[in-house]
C-alpha cells in the first residue's frame, strides 16, 4: 500500500541531469527521428505491460484499487506526452532534437519514480528506465569481467523472462565495493539485510522474501535482487514475484546446469538416497534455483524431514490445532512437508485431512479461497501428489466405508440373513416393534436388532486349501469316468477303482458325485496315480486293442480294403515308418491294418509320453514329422465311421491324453498341498523355537481339515509361564491358515484371569437395563465369521467361587462338539449360534486348578519347559539379535559366547521360559549401550574396542552387580549318620536336591513322628510308610538294642525335617530316601554325602517310577552329586535323557544306578 499523497519525484537525478536549450535551433533529421519514434513506441509497449502487471498484482494483494487509480493516472498522463513529443517531431515548426531528448528523460525518471513504488513487468524494462540500456550490456562485456564487474549473463536471461518486479529502491555504497562470492559470505536461510546485500552480494543475487513480507504471494514467489552500478557506486534491490513454472519446461541453460549440479553433488548418506528426496527436487521452483545454493537447499531438504519426524511424534489432535493457529504461508510450508512423504499413508491421510480444515464452513462443497491460494502456490510436481493423496485417501474412505448400511431396507437384510426362519421371525418382531414406537423408546429393540443383523450366520473363513482335495477327488472320478469309457481302462488289474468308477457312472448328480468323493481317501488316489505311471503303456495297449477289435470286426472284405486305403494313404502322407504287408485275404487285410494303426498310435502316444516327462522331444524324431492332432483326427474318423459299438467318437490317443492330463492336475494339487503342509511346519517354527510334540499336534489337526472335514476342536495348551503358549496360537496356528489374499484365519483373544461373571462371555438377559450380549457373540461379530480361533488365556486363574463355576459350566458346554453347534447367548435368547466348526484354544498353568469335567473335553497338548540348549538356541536366534537390534549394536558389535549366556541362565535365572532371562540381557546390553553414548571421541583413553568380548567376572561384577545369584543347594560336606541327598523337580522345569535330616527326639510316644519344612500331605503318608519299612528291615538284636535305648534314654521320636521350611514340598518320590535315612538312624551308619537318591516306595519295599528324573539329575549334578539311584521303571526317561546329554562332559564322569528293591539301595549308600 502506496501514500495517497504521493508525488512524481526524479529518483535518478544524478543519472538524468537536465539538459540546458542550446542557444541556436538544430533541425531534426530523418535518421533522428526515425530513432526517436523507435524509442517512444518501446517506452509505450513498457506502459502498456506495467498497466496489465499491475493489475496482476492487485489480484494477489500486493497492490491495492487506489494505488492502480494512481499509477494508471500517472501512465496515462506519460502516454499522452509521448503523442505530444511523436507529435512535435511530426510539425514543421517543432522542438529540436535536444529539447526532444530532454522530454524523453524526463518521462523515463518518472517511470522510474512508478516503476519504484508500483513495480512493472520485467526487470530489463526496470533497468533500462533506472540505470539505462547502456548498462547491461556493458556489464556483460568482457573489459567489465576484467575490472572485477561480476554479471552472470545466463542467469539475466532467466530474470528477464520469468522476474516481474513490484517494488525497487537505491542505496548508496558507503565504502568502495569488493568483489566477492556470495554464497560463502550471506546465508540466505535467514533474515538479510539492505546493507549486507549492499556490501557483500554479486550482481543479480537473489534473496528469499519470506521471512520479510506478510503477503502470501510475495512469501510464496517474492524474491529480491541486488543489481549493482559501479559507475555511479549505487546498489538496486529489486523486489518482485517469479513465475510458478515447471522446471522442465525451462529451456534456459542456467536452470539445466543447476538441476544437473544437484543431481550430481548429492551427498552420501541414507536420507538422500530416499524417495522423499527424488520428489523434493522434482517439485523445487524455480524461486529456489534463483535464491539458495546446493548445500542450502540440500540442509533444506534435511530440515523438512526433520520436521516431518516431529509431525509423526504429535497427536493428530495437536497437529491440527497448530495448523489452524498458523498463517497461510506456514500452512502451505507443513502440506509441503507431508507431501514428500506421500508414499506413507499416513503422512498422505494428514496431508488432506490438513487441508480440509480450510474448507468452507457453509458450503464444505466449495473450495475457500485459502484452499484455492494454497493449492495454486504448489509447484505442479507437488500439486499431483497431492491430487494422488486426495485420490487415495478418498478410496481408503470408501474402502472402509464399503457402504451404507442404512440405505438397505431393514427388511431385506433380515431377509437375507443366512440362518432359519425363526430367528427371521423374531427380528421382524423387533423391527415391528421398532416402528410402532417413537424413537426415543425403541433404542433397546434397534440395539438388538443392529446387533442380530452383524452376527455372520452361515459364513465360515474358508482357505483354499481346505477346498484343495475336493477338487483332486472331483478329477480323479472324471478321471476314472474316462478310464470306464475305455472299456476298463483302469481296473483291478491296473488301479483299484471298483467303488467310485461305479458310483461315478450309475448317475451324474451332484449327490452321487458328493457321496463318491466323501468314499476316496488321499492314498487310494496316490496309489491310482503311480499304477497309471508304471502301467501306462499297458494302459494304452488296452484301448488300442479294443479300438481295433471294434473296428476289423463285423466288417466285409470290400470295407475292409477301404479302411486298409484310407490308412496306407495317411501313412504315406506323413512318411511314417511301417512295412506294409501284401495279402489278399481278410486276414492278411485286417493283420496289415492293425499293424498301421498300431504305428500310428506309438507314434502320438510316444508324443504324449515325451510331453509328460518334458522331453525336448529327442526320442520322438518320427513325430516330428506327424502331427499328433492328426492321428487323433483320423482315428476320430475311422471311429464315427466304421466303430459299430463305440460311438463316443474318442480316441486312444485323446483318451490317454485326458487321462494323462487328469493325472498331472493331480499330482501337481497333491505336490501343493504337501508344500502346505511344509510351509505350515515352517510356519510355527519361526513362531516358537522348539515344542516339537506341540507342533505336531496342531499340524495333525491342520492335516485333518486339508484331507477330511473342517470340524472344530479344542487344545489345551499346558505348561508353565513363559515358554510360548500364547505366541504358538497367535503367530503359528493363525498363520498357518491363510487364504488367497494373504489373510489369516481371524484369531480372537479373550483373557480369563480373574474373571467372576458368567456374562462376560454369554452376555446379560435382553431385558436388563444396560444389558449387551457377550464376548463370543462380540467375536463373531468383529471376525465375520463364524469359525474364528478363539484363544482363552489363563483357564486354571478363574476364580473359585459360584460365579467361576458358572464360567466353567458356559465353556463346558461351548467346547462340547455335541451341543456346541446350537450355543445361546442370553442377550440373544432362543437363537441358535453354530460353533461347531471353531477353533477353542484354552491356555493354562496347572492342570490340576482347571475343573476335571471342563478338562475332561480338552485334548490336552503339554509344553515342556525350555532346556538350557533350547535356551541357547532362543538366546542367539531370536532374542540377541532383537536387542542388539534395538540398541543400533548390531553388525558384531557385541561378542556373547555361549559359556557367557550359560552362566547367566544357571546363576541368574531360574524359570521355566525365557522372560527373566530376556530382562537380563537388556540389561547387559543396554549398559554397554550406555557405555558406547557416553564414551567421548577426543578422548583417546576412553576407546573401546571392537567388538566388546563378555566375560563371566564383568557379568557378575559389572552388568549384574545389583542382581543376586540363585543359590543352589550343595550336598553335605561329610557323610553323616540320618541326612541324605533327596531328589525335587518341579512344574516350571527346574530340579535340585534336597536334604531330609533325621534326629532322635524325647517323646512319650514310640517312634512318633515329628515333621517339619512344609511337608505337603502326600509326603507325609510316604513318611508314614517309611517308618514302618524301615523298622521292618531290622533285625532283631537292632530292634532290641534300639528299644533298650529308648527306654533308657525317652529319646524315642522321631523328627524328620526338609530344609528351606518356606518353601512347600510334596510328592511320594523322596519314600526310598526316607526309609534310608530313618534305616541309618535306626543303624546308626553313615550314608555317603555324594549319592542321591529318588523314588518311590511301598511296604514290600519295592522302589518304583518318579517323574522328572531329568530335572533332578541336571540340579543334582549343579549340587555335586556323583552318583545316582533311580527306579528301573524309569529306564525310558533314563535312556532319553542319556541319548541327549550322555556326550557332555559333566555326565561322563556322572555314576547312575537303576534299583527296584530297598535292599539294593540298602547295599550301596552306607559310608
Amino acid at each position: 500500500m502506496k501514500p495517497k499523497n504521493f508525488k512524481i519525484k526524479n529518483d535518478l537525478c544524478e543519472h538524468y541531469s537536465p539538459v540546458k536549450a542550446a542557444t541556436t535551433s538544430v533541425a531534426v533529421t530523418t535518421a533522428e527521428a526515425s530513432c526517436m519514434l523507435l524509442q517512444i513506441e518501446k517506452l509505450r509497449e513498457m506502459i502498456q505491460r506495467t498497466i496489465l502487471a499491475q493489475h496482476q498484482y492487485k489480484l494477489v494483494d500486493i497492490l491495492s484499487a487506489n494505488d492502480i487509480n494512481l499509477s494508471v493516472q500517472y501512465l496515462e498522463k506519460i502516454y499522452q506526452n509521448l503523442d505530444g513529443i511523436e507529435a512535435g517531431l511530426h510539425s514543421a515548426s517543432g522542438k529540436t532534437m535536444l529539447e526532444l531528448k530532454y522530454e524523453i528523460k524526463l518521462i523515463m525518471s518518472e517511470l522510474s519514480s512508478i516503476f519504484r513504488n508500483y513495480g512493472t513487468h520485467s526487470i530489463s524494462d526496470l533497468l533500462e528506465v533506472t540505470v539505462g540500456s547502456e548498462y547491461v550490456k556493458y556489464s556483460s562485456a568482457p573489459a567489465s569481467a576484467s575490472a572485477g564487474i561480476e554479471w552472470d549473463h545466463k542467469k539475466y536471461e532467466v530474470l528477464k523472462m520469468y522476474f516481474h518486479p513490484t517494488y525497487f529502491k537505491i542505496l548508496p555504497w558507503k565504502n568502495e565495493k569488493k568483489s566477492a562470492t556470495s554464497e560463502k559470505l550471506i546465508q540466505k536461510n535467514r533474515i538479510v539485510e539492505d546493507f549486507l546485500i549492499v556490501e557483500k552480494s554479486t550482481n543479480l543475487d537473489c534473496f528469499d522474501l519470506a521471512r520479510t513480507n506478510k503477503n502470501f504471494t510475495s512469501r510464496v514467489f517474492g524474491i529480491k535482487v541486488s543489481v549493482h552500478n559501479y559507475i555511479e557506486q549505487k546498489t538496486l534491490i529489486i523486489n518482485g514475484l517469479v513465475d510458478n513454472v515447471l522446471l522442465d519446461c525451462i529451456p534456459c541453460d542456467h536452470v539445466v546446469s543447476r538441476i544437473s549440479n544437484l543431481w550430481k553433488n548429492v551427498p552420501n548418506d541414507p536420507e538422500f538416497m530416499a524417495e522423499s528426496f527424488t520428489k523434493y527436487i522434482k517439485s523445487l521452483s524455480l524461486k529456489d534455483l534463483l535464491v539458495f545454493s546446493n548445500d542450502e537447499l540440500y540442509s533444506k531438504y534435511l530440515s523438512n524431514i526433520s520436521v516431518i519426524q516431529l509431525i509423526k511424534q504429535k497427536q493428530t489432535s495437536q497437529i491440527v490445532k497448530e495448523f489452524i493457529s498458523t498463517d497461510l504461508f506456514s500452512q502451505r510450508t507443513m502440506l509441503v512437508q507431508l507431501l514428500l512423504k506421500s508414499n506413507e499413508h499416513e503422512y498422505k491421510y494428514l496431508s488432506y485431512l490438513l487441508y480440509d480444515m480450510l474448507s468452507n464452513e457453509i458450503n464444505p462443497q466449495v473450495e475457500s479461497i485459502e484452499q484455492t491460494a494454497l493449492f495454486n502456490s504448489l509447484p505442479w510436481n507437488m500439486k499431483l501428489y497431492f491430487k494422488d493423496a486426495m485420490k487415495q485417501t478418498v478410496s481408503y474412505t470408501n474402502a472402509i466405508s464399503k457402504y451404507d448400511a442404512g440405505n438397505i431396507p431393514l427388511e431385506q437384510q433380515i431377509c437375507l440373513l443366512k440362518t432359519t426362519d425363526a430367528v427371521k421371525e423374531k427380528a421382524m418382531i423387533k423391527l415391528r416393534e421398532i416402528k410402532s414406537k417413537s424413537d426415543d423408546t425403541t433404542t433397546k429393540a434397534r440395539q438388538y436388532l443392529d446387533g442380530l443383523l452383524k452376527i455372520p450366520f452361515g459364513t465360515f473363513s474358508r482357505e483354499k486349501i481346505l477346498d484343495e482335495m475336493a477338487s483332486v477327488k472331483q478329477i480323479y472320478l472324471q478321471m476314472c469316468e474316462r478310464g470306464e469309457r475305455g472299456a476298463g481302462v483302469i481296473d483291478d488289474n491296473d488301479v483299484k477303482n471298483e467303488k467310485t468308477t461305479a458310483t461315478a457312472t450309475a448317475t451324474a448328480t451332484a449327490t452321487a458325485t458328493a457321496t463318491a468323493t466323501t468314499t476316496i481317501t488321499a492314498l487310494e488316489i496316490k496309489n491310482t496315480c503311480i499304477k497309471i505311471n508304471n502301467n501306462i503303456d499297458k494302459i494304452g495297449l488296452k484301448y488300442l486293442n479294443k479300438f481295433i477289435i471294434s473296428l476289423l470286426s463285423n466288417h466285409k472284405k470290400d470295407v475292409l480294403l477301404t479302411i486298409m486305403n484310407k490308412v496306407t494313404t495317411f501313412i504315406k502322407k506323413h512318411k511314417l515308418q511301417v512295412v506294409i504287408t501284401s495279402g489278399k485275404t481278410v486276414d492278411n487285410i485286417r493283420e496289415t491294418i492293425k499293424c498301421c494303426i498300431t504305428h500310428i498310435f506309438n507314434v502320438a502316444f510316444m508324443k504324449i509320453k515325451v510331453e509328460e516327462c518334458d522331453n525336448d522331444g529327442a526320442d520322438c524324431a518320427d513325430c516330428a514329422d506327424c502331427a499328433g492332432a492328426d492321428c487323433d483326427i483320423f482315428l476320430k474318423e475311422l471311429i464315427g465311421e466304421y466303430c459299430l459299438e463305440d460311438k463316443c467318437g474318442l480316441s486312444p490317443i485323446s483318451l490317454m491324453r485326458e487321462i494323462i492330463t487328469d493325472k498331472r492336475k493331480i499330482e501337481k494339487i497333491m505336490n501343493g498341498v504337501g508344500d502346505y503342509v511344509t510351509t505350515v511346519s515352517e510356519t510355527l517354527d519361526s513362531a516358537v523355537h522348539g515344542h516339537v510334540q506341540a507342533k505336531r499336534q496342531i499340524e495333525r489337526i491342520v492335516g485333518q481339515w486339508i484331507s477330511g472335514e473342517s470340524t472344530g476342536y479344542c487344545f489345551g495348551f499346558e505348561g508353565p509361564p513363559g515358554i510360548g503358549k500364547t505366541s504358538l496360537a497367535k503367530y503359528g496356528l493363525a498363520n498357518c491358515l491363510k487364504n488367497e489374499n494373504g489373510e489369516s484365519r481371524p484369531f480372537a483373544f479373550i483373557a480369563m484371569g480373574g474373571s467372576s461373571n458368567g456374562s462376560t462371555l454369554e452376555g446379560h438377559n435382553y431385558t436388563y437395563v444396560g444389558s449387551m450380549w457377550g464376548k463370543i457373540v462380540d467375536i463373531l461379530m468383529d471376525k465375520k465369521c463364524m469359525n474364528p480361533i478363539i484363544f482363552i488365556d489363563e483357564l486354571d486363574k478363574i476364580s473359585n467361587t459360584e460365579h467361576g463355576r458358572e464360567i466353567v459350566g458356559i465353556l463346558t458346554h461351548l467346547i462340547d462338539s455335541t451341543q456346541n453347534d446350537c450355543f445361546q447367548d442370553k442377550y440373544f435368547n432362543g437363537i441358535d449360534l453354530d460353533l461347531s466348526k471353531t477353533l477353542f484354544i484354552f491356555s493354562y498353568n496347572d492342570a490340576g486348578a482347571v475343573d476335571k469335567i471342563l478338562l475332561d473335553r480338552i485334548h490336552r497338548i503339554k509344553f515342556k519347559h525350555i532346556s538350557l540348549d533350547e535356551k541357547l538356541v532362543i538366546c542367539k536366534k531370536y532374542l540377541l539379535p532383537e536387542l542388539y537390534k534395538k540398541m543400533g549394536l548390531e553388525n558384531g558389535v557385541v561378542e556373547m559366547s555361549e559359556a557367557n549366556l550359560t552362566f547367566i541362565i544357571e546363576k541368574y535365572t531360574c524359570e521355566p521360559g525365557v522372560r527373566k532371562l530376556k530382562e537380563l540381557l537388556f540389561e547387559i546390553i543396554g549398559e554397554i549401550n550406555l557405555e558406547c553414548i557416553k564414551m567421548k571421541t577426543k578422548s583417546n583413553n576412553d576407546s573401546i574396542s571392537l567388538p566388546v568380548v563378555i566375560t563371566n567376572e564383568e557379568i557378575k561384577t559389572k552388568y549384574l552387580r545389583e542382581r543376586h545369584e540363585v543359590r543352589v543347594q550343595q550336598i553335605s560336606a561329610y557323610s553323616k549318620v540320618g541326612i541324605i541327598n533327596g531328589l525335587w523337580a518341579n512344574a516350571v522345569g527346574r530340579g535340585g536336591i534336597i536334604p531330609i535330616e533325621a534326629h532322635f527326639f524325647p517323646c512319650d510316644r514310640f517312634f512318633d513322628l515329628k515333621l517339619t519344612g512344609m511337608q505337603g500331605d502326600v509326603m507325609k503318608e510316604s513318611m508314614n510308610v517309611a517308618k514302618t519299612l524301615a523298622w521292618s528291615l531290622l533285625t532283631e538284636d537292632e530292634m532290641a538294642r534300639n528299644l533298650e535305648m529308648f527306654t533308657k534314654t525317652k529319646m524315642q521320636g522321631v523328627h524328620i525335617h526338609c530344609p528351606e521350611g518356606a518353601t512347600p514340598k510334596d510328592g511320594p518320590s523322596a519314600g526310598t530316601a526316607i526309609t534310608c535315612v530313618l534305616y541309618s538312624l535306626l543303624t546308626n551308619k553313615k550314608i555317603d554325602n555324594r549319592i542321591a537318591i529318588t523314588g518311590e516306595i511301598n511296604l514290600q519295599g519295592h522302589v518304583t517310577a518318579i517323574g522328572g528324573l531329568d530335572l533332578k539329575i541336571m540340579g543334582g549334578i549343579n549340587g555335586g552329586v556323583t552318583t545316582f539311584i533311580f527306579p528301573k521303571d524309569n529306564k525310558k526317561d533314563y535312556d532319553e535323557f542319556m541319548e541327549k546329554n550322555g556326550m557332555k562332559e559333566e555326565i561322563k564322569s556322572i555314576v547312575f544306578i537303576q534299583v527296584s528293591s530297598i535292599q539294593e539301595v540298602l547295599g550301596m549308600i552306607f559310608y
